[in-house]
Protein backbone atom coordinates (compact mmCIF):
# COMPACT_ATOMS: atom_id res chain seq x y z
CA UNK A 1 0.00 0.00 0.00
CA UNK A 2 2.49 2.32 0.55
CA UNK A 3 4.11 1.48 -2.39
CA UNK A 4 1.18 1.74 -4.20
CA UNK A 5 -0.04 5.33 -2.26
CA UNK A 6 3.72 6.55 -3.51
CA UNK A 7 3.31 5.75 -6.68
CA UNK A 8 -0.11 7.78 -6.83
CA UNK A 9 1.82 10.68 -5.72
CA UNK A 10 4.67 10.25 -8.21
CA UNK A 11 1.41 9.96 -10.87
CA UNK A 12 -0.11 13.28 -9.26
CA UNK A 13 3.07 15.30 -9.05
CA UNK A 14 3.50 14.52 -12.89
CA UNK A 15 0.22 15.67 -13.97
CA UNK A 16 0.69 18.42 -11.14
CA UNK A 17 3.70 19.98 -12.95
CA UNK A 18 1.92 18.90 -16.43
CA UNK A 19 -0.98 21.13 -15.69
CA UNK A 20 1.37 23.88 -14.03
CA UNK A 21 3.14 24.18 -17.32
CA UNK A 22 0.30 24.42 -19.35
CA UNK A 23 -1.21 26.75 -17.13
CA UNK A 24 2.02 28.68 -16.75
CA UNK A 25 2.21 28.96 -20.85
CA UNK A 26 -1.27 30.04 -20.75
CA UNK A 27 -0.34 32.62 -18.65
CA UNK A 28 2.46 33.78 -20.68
CA UNK A 29 0.54 33.29 -23.58
CA UNK A 30 -2.59 35.66 -22.23
CA UNK A 31 0.05 38.36 -20.85
CA UNK A 32 2.39 38.31 -23.79
CA UNK A 33 -0.76 39.09 -25.73
CA UNK A 34 -2.30 41.94 -23.39
CA UNK A 35 1.29 43.53 -23.72
CA UNK A 36 1.73 42.77 -27.41
CA UNK A 37 -1.55 44.61 -28.85
CA UNK A 38 -0.25 47.84 -27.58
CA UNK A 39 3.18 47.14 -28.67
CA UNK A 40 2.24 46.38 -32.01
CA UNK A 41 -0.16 49.13 -32.36
CA UNK A 42 2.82 51.08 -31.49
CA UNK A 43 4.94 49.86 -33.75
CA UNK A 44 2.28 50.38 -36.27
CA UNK A 45 1.68 54.11 -35.47
CA UNK A 46 6.16 54.82 -35.34
CA UNK A 47 6.10 53.16 -39.13
CA UNK A 48 3.33 55.36 -39.91
CA UNK A 49 4.92 58.35 -38.62
CA UNK A 50 8.47 57.80 -39.76
CA UNK A 51 6.83 57.04 -43.19
CA UNK A 52 5.30 60.28 -42.68
CA UNK A 53 8.42 61.93 -41.88
CA UNK A 54 10.45 60.54 -44.48
CA UNK A 55 7.79 61.54 -46.83
CA UNK A 56 7.43 65.27 -45.85
CA UNK A 57 11.29 65.89 -46.06
CA UNK A 58 10.97 64.42 -49.96
CA UNK A 59 8.50 66.86 -50.56
CA UNK A 60 10.67 69.25 -48.85
CA UNK A 61 13.80 68.76 -50.76
CA UNK A 62 11.40 68.50 -54.09
CA UNK A 63 10.27 72.06 -52.86
CA UNK A 64 13.54 72.98 -52.42
CA UNK A 65 15.34 71.74 -55.29
CA UNK A 66 14.09 74.20 -57.93
CA UNK A 67 15.12 77.50 -56.02
CA UNK A 68 18.67 75.30 -55.37
CA UNK A 69 18.74 74.69 -58.93
CA UNK A 70 17.88 78.49 -59.86
CA UNK A 71 20.63 79.56 -57.33
CA UNK A 72 23.42 77.25 -58.64
CA UNK A 73 22.28 78.59 -62.34
CA UNK A 74 22.04 82.14 -61.05
CA UNK A 75 25.46 81.87 -59.39
CA UNK A 76 27.12 80.15 -62.94
CA UNK A 77 25.66 82.81 -65.06
CA UNK A 78 26.89 85.37 -62.47
CA UNK A 79 31.11 83.91 -62.36
CA UNK A 80 30.39 83.78 -66.58
CA UNK A 81 29.28 87.22 -66.87
CA UNK A 82 31.91 88.47 -64.31
CA UNK A 83 34.71 86.52 -66.48
CA UNK A 84 33.18 87.94 -69.43
CA UNK A 85 33.17 91.29 -68.31
CA UNK A 86 36.42 91.64 -67.02
CA UNK A 87 38.05 90.29 -70.28
CA UNK A 88 35.89 92.62 -72.29
CA UNK A 89 37.53 95.36 -70.03
CA UNK A 90 40.73 94.04 -70.25
CA UNK A 91 40.44 94.02 -74.12
CA UNK A 92 39.27 97.60 -73.92
CA UNK A 93 41.84 98.77 -71.86
CA UNK A 94 44.24 97.32 -73.93
CA UNK A 95 43.00 98.67 -77.04
CA UNK A 96 43.28 101.82 -75.71
CA UNK A 97 46.73 101.22 -74.51
CA UNK A 98 47.30 100.71 -78.43
CA UNK A 99 45.94 103.27 -79.67
CA UNK A 100 47.38 105.92 -77.45
CA UNK A 101 50.90 104.53 -78.38
CA UNK A 102 49.81 104.83 -82.34
CA UNK A 103 48.67 108.20 -81.42
CA UNK A 104 51.78 109.07 -79.63
CA UNK A 105 53.46 107.06 -83.17
CA UNK A 106 51.35 109.15 -84.85
CA UNK A 107 52.58 112.61 -83.30
CA UNK A 108 55.70 111.91 -83.24
CA UNK A 109 55.73 111.25 -87.34
CA UNK A 110 53.80 114.17 -87.87
CA UNK A 111 56.33 116.49 -85.77
CA UNK A 112 59.18 115.02 -87.10
CA UNK A 113 57.65 114.92 -91.11
CA UNK A 114 56.74 118.96 -89.98
CA UNK A 115 60.88 119.88 -88.98
CA UNK A 116 61.69 117.98 -92.04
CA UNK A 117 59.62 119.92 -94.07
CA UNK A 118 60.79 123.25 -92.66
CA UNK A 119 64.69 121.56 -93.13
CA UNK A 120 63.97 121.19 -96.71
CA UNK A 121 62.04 124.42 -97.45
CA UNK A 122 65.02 126.06 -95.65
CA UNK A 123 67.69 124.48 -97.66
CA UNK A 124 65.97 124.96 -100.80
CA UNK A 125 64.85 128.82 -99.94
CA UNK A 126 67.91 131.28 -100.50
CA UNK A 127 69.84 131.78 -97.37
CA UNK A 128 69.24 135.50 -97.01
CA UNK A 129 65.49 135.62 -97.94
CA UNK A 130 63.10 134.20 -95.43
CA UNK A 131 64.68 131.33 -93.88
CA UNK A 132 64.02 130.26 -90.76
CA UNK A 133 65.58 131.11 -87.26
CA UNK A 134 69.14 129.60 -87.03
CA UNK A 135 69.41 128.50 -90.99
CA UNK A 136 71.65 131.10 -91.90
CA UNK A 137 74.50 129.59 -89.21
CA UNK A 138 73.64 126.10 -90.52
CA UNK A 139 76.36 124.62 -93.03
CA UNK A 140 74.44 123.91 -96.29
CA UNK A 141 74.20 120.17 -96.23
CA UNK A 142 75.63 118.34 -100.00
CA UNK A 143 72.69 116.73 -102.00
CA UNK A 144 74.17 113.06 -100.80
CA UNK A 145 73.88 113.64 -97.11
CA UNK A 146 70.38 114.76 -98.15
CA UNK A 147 69.56 111.67 -100.34
CA UNK A 148 71.10 109.01 -97.21
CA UNK A 149 68.56 111.32 -94.86
CA UNK A 150 65.73 110.93 -97.04
CA UNK A 151 66.11 107.32 -97.75
CA UNK A 152 67.02 106.40 -93.67
CA UNK A 153 63.36 108.53 -93.09
CA UNK A 154 62.09 106.37 -96.00
CA UNK A 155 62.73 103.75 -94.19
CA UNK A 156 62.26 104.81 -91.29
CA UNK A 157 58.37 105.40 -92.31
CA UNK A 158 57.95 101.80 -93.92
CA UNK A 159 59.46 100.46 -90.47
CA UNK A 160 56.45 102.56 -88.46
CA UNK A 161 53.45 101.70 -91.31
CA UNK A 162 54.64 97.72 -90.69
CA UNK A 163 54.36 98.47 -86.92
CA UNK A 164 51.09 100.07 -87.32
CA UNK A 165 49.87 97.82 -89.39
CA UNK A 166 51.18 94.81 -86.78
CA UNK A 167 49.37 96.74 -83.91
CA UNK A 168 46.19 96.98 -86.01
CA UNK A 169 46.26 92.88 -86.86
CA UNK A 170 46.80 92.71 -83.00
CA UNK A 171 43.76 94.34 -82.12
CA UNK A 172 41.77 92.66 -84.85
CA UNK A 173 43.06 89.19 -83.13
CA UNK A 174 42.22 90.51 -79.34
CA UNK A 175 38.57 91.68 -80.83
CA UNK A 176 38.11 88.01 -82.09
CA UNK A 177 39.10 86.73 -78.89
CA UNK A 178 37.01 89.26 -77.21
CA UNK A 179 33.93 87.88 -79.40
CA UNK A 180 34.77 84.11 -78.60
CA UNK A 181 34.98 84.90 -75.63
CA UNK A 182 31.12 86.76 -75.28
CA UNK A 183 29.60 84.22 -77.70
CA UNK A 184 31.84 80.94 -76.42
CA UNK A 185 30.24 78.28 -74.19
CA UNK A 186 31.03 76.70 -71.24
CA UNK A 187 34.44 75.07 -72.47
CA UNK A 188 35.93 77.96 -74.23
CA UNK A 189 35.22 79.94 -70.32
CA UNK A 190 36.63 76.89 -68.30
CA UNK A 191 40.03 77.16 -70.66
CA UNK A 192 39.17 73.83 -72.76
CA UNK A 193 38.19 75.16 -76.13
Amino acid sequence: EVVVAGLRMLAARRRLRKVLLVASAVQSWVRMRQCREPFVRAKKATLRLQAWWRVWKHRQRVRRLPLLVLQLQTWWRGLRARRAATSRRLALLRLRRALRLLLRARRRRLARLHWRAEVLEAYRRPHGAGAIAGAASMPALSEELLLQEYHFLEKDYEWRVAQVERLRAQVETMRAKVERATNGGLLYNLGLA
